[in-house]
């Protein structure tokens, strides 16, 4: 299913992140990673052309957050 792409874009390990299924991508949204470590970033996976992407939004920039639900 999945295509050997590198992208820059990849996701770093996280647990404690929103991940959600909508017009045929995800999105991965916050999370704690390695050292504790809190995330505020935003990605999508095409599922169809199987690559990732940041997602950068206009305005304020939301805050780190995890355990939090979509």
């Amino acid at each position: 299913m999945f295509k050997n792409q590198i992208s820059k874009f990849i996701p770093s390990k996280r647990s404690y992140h929103s991940m959600v299924y909508y017009k045929n991508a995800f999105y991965v949204f916050g999370g704690s990673g390695e050292n504790s470590k809190i995330y505020s970033d935003l990605k999508r996976f095409d599922i169809e052309k199987q690559i990732w992407k940041n997602i950068d939004g206009e305005g304020a920039k939301l805050s780190q957050r995890y355990g939090h639900v979509a």
